[in-house]
């Protein structure tokens, strides 16, 4: 993932999120995971990434990408196996900021890897991570509604949010689906 604005660039590598500085030529590592990493996002603003990894305790950590200090932790499952998934709406949770965008709830949408693909919405804190313990806002199977059709429906592959902040998409083996994310 690029944030263009200052040529930074993230990645993943084993257990570490990484965040290379193109024009300083510079890395830094976030260590924050004691199992392989499987999926990066990282927040419209560059401020942040999230970093989901798999394993017998899944979990994304939402870390700053100047600090790389973690900001939160979003706690799986363990039958969901790995977090396959992570997509950051565009808020900062800033509520009374002017700015629209720094006022809107700081959600992530994370998917999983167990029988469903579980799709779950989280309020992780934003500006006030750290401070505010994140929380499970909804959780929905990705595919199918369980029983036979959650075994025969295609698989999420990936998830996507919306400018909006009120809508994301889950997309993986010939489908699209399209969300709401208000609680």
């Amino acid at each position: 993932t690029n944030d263009r604005a200052s040529s930074r660039w993230a990645y993943a590598v084993g257990a570490m999120g990484v965040v290379f500085d193109a024009a300083k030529h510079t890395q830094g590592f976030f260590r924050g995971h004691d199992d392989a990493v499987v999926s990066l996002a990282v927040h419209p603003s560059g401020k942040w990434a999230a970093t989901g990894q798999q394993g017998r305790a899944p979990c994304v950590c939402v870390w700053d990408t100047s600090t790389f200090r973690e900001v939160a932790r979003l706690r799986h499952a363990p039958g969901d196996r790995a977090v396959i998934g992570i997509a950051f709406g565009p808020g900062e949770g800033a509520v009374g900021d002017p700015c629209a965008t720094k006022a809107s709830p700081a959600r992530i949408v994370t998917t999983a890897a167990d029988a469903t693909h579980c799709v779950r919405v989280w309020d992780w804190g934003g500006v006030y991570a750290g401070r505010t313990r994140p929380y499970e806002i909804q959780r929905a199977p990705g595919r199918g509604g369980g029983g036979i059709s959650s075994l025969i429906s295609p698989r999420v592959r990936g998830v996507a949010f919306a400018p909006d902040a009120d809508t994301f998409a889950t997309f993986g083996e010939g489908h699209v689906k399209v969300w709401s994310a208000k609680t």
